[in-house]
């Protein structure tokens, strides 16, 4: 089951659905993020999600969302 929204009722909302599987949806303000920026926030997400799945004893400020390289991009 998808969630469908016209208009964002919040500048960005994560529904989380459990049912057979867990289904994450983000809907947002397109005038306030880009849809690039949504995908690269969905992965960091996705990243700490399967962290957290491969070892859940893990903190949450332990989980490293950006790559090598993006790190060096950064400095």
């Amino acid at each position: 089951m998808m969630f469908s929204y016209t208009i964002a009722k919040f500048d960005l909302m994560l529904d989380v659905l459990d049912s057979e599987s867990i289904v994450l949806s983000l809907n947002y303000r397109t005038d306030l993020y880009s849809s690039s920026s949504i995908a690269r926030f969905s992965g960091y997400l996705n990243k700490i999600i399967d962290s957290v799945l491969d070892n859940k004893e893990k903190q949450l400020k332990d989980i490293d969302i950006l790559s090598h390289q993006k790190k060096i991009d950064c400095y």
